[in-house]
């Protein structure tokens, strides 16, 4: 192990090098920051101890952490981006703290819990372990796989832009969670695309007062209220399960403006939830269309005319 004038913590520079955080804060900073050195193996272990950033940074794939048995270590980000390529295994626990972002790159084997009090938790490859929470006020996204038993307390924001995200172990909404759901294009199809999805296997759970919300006027949206697409009913599909979903009586649904400012109204149609078998479907009732008062004024000039026309035809036939 070697520790450098940069801040790098550089193990197995000669030989076999290992790193035990057991206690205290090891603050890092900047690209590859924590790494193996040119030779030699490298273990970096985790026993109760803080990994705080100190700027962007990130972890190689060469560094591969280990959370130690019977203890919880924290990773702070610290208002910063943080991207982790190595395999986090062992059966320890993980606390995600600190705003900015901790993107888990890997097909990650942990057995213990993971906990998101704060900040983000990206997760474009995959999640194990006992269970995943995710605190009021913090926010779990990506593309990736949770295969640890799921509960939302905070956000969830399936993908970086559209995309699925899939739950093996069951998910839970709680009461004061919000589900962002990401609709780009004027469009039922290509889910993953055009629109978010979830994929659940396991209990699927929405408690009453959750809230979802669907998101119209993300960076690269073309959804306009004015495209024909609006004038009539759609259907999505948002969660694939394969069990009947358990929703409460009480889910809020709030909508954003379109790509193109525009607010949705009634004028427009309504959204609603529904259960259809072991699916959860985005459905939407398109407004009835009224006509504008000129053509009230056309229509029934229309009819008056025709009136008279019957009155004159009537006054014909008595001569």
């Amino acid at each position: 192990m070697a520790l450098r004038d940069n801040g790098s913590l550089v193990l197995g520079q000669r030989g076999s090098g290992s790193y035990h955080l057991d206690g205290g804060v090891l603050e890092v900073g900047g690209v590859n920051r924590i790494r193996r050195g040119n030779s030699g193996a490298a273990s970096f272990q985790m026993g109760g101890g803080t990994l705080k950033f100190s700027e962007a940074s990130s972890i190689g794939s060469d560094i591969d952490p280990v959370l130690k048995a019977g203890t919880s270590s924290t990773m702070d980000t610290n208002g910063y981006d943080v991207s982790i390529s190595g395999v986090i295994s062992g059966s320890g626990n993980l606390i995600k703290q600190g705003t900015g972002r901790l993107s888990l790159l890997a097909n990650n084997t942990l057995t213990g819990s993971t906990e998101v009090q704060s900040g983000e938790l990206t997760v474009d490859g995959t999640l194990t372990g006992s269970s995943l929470t995710v605190d009021s006020g913090a926010t779990l996204n990506g593309d990736g796989l949770i295969a640890a038993a799921t509960t939302i307390d905070g956000i969830l924001a399936p993908g970086n832009s559209p995309a699925v995200m899939s739950f093996t172990n069951g998910l839970t909404l709680g009461a004061g969670s919000t589900t962002e759901i990401e609709i780009f294009a004027n469009s039922t199809s290509n889910r993953g695309t055009d629109f978010d999805g979830l994929d659940v296997s396991g209990a699927f759970t929405v408690t009453d007062g959750a809230t979802f919300s669907i998101v119209l006027n993300g960076v690269g949206s073309t959804v306009d209220f004015d495209d024909v697409f609006w004038t009539s009913d759609q259907s999505w599909l948002i969660v694939a399960g394969d069990e009947s979903p358990n929703v409460g009586e009480t889910v809020l649904v709030t909508v954003s403006e379109d790509s193109q400012g525009a607010s949705f109204d009634a004028r427009v149609g309504e959204f609603a939830f529904v259960v259809d078998g072991n699916n959860y479907r985005l459905n939407f009732t398109a407004a009835e269309v009224i006509p504008e008062p000129n053509a009230f004024a056309l229509i029934g000039g229309l009819m008056a005319l025709g009136a008279v026309m019957r009155r004159r035809g009537r006054s014909g036939d008595s001569a």
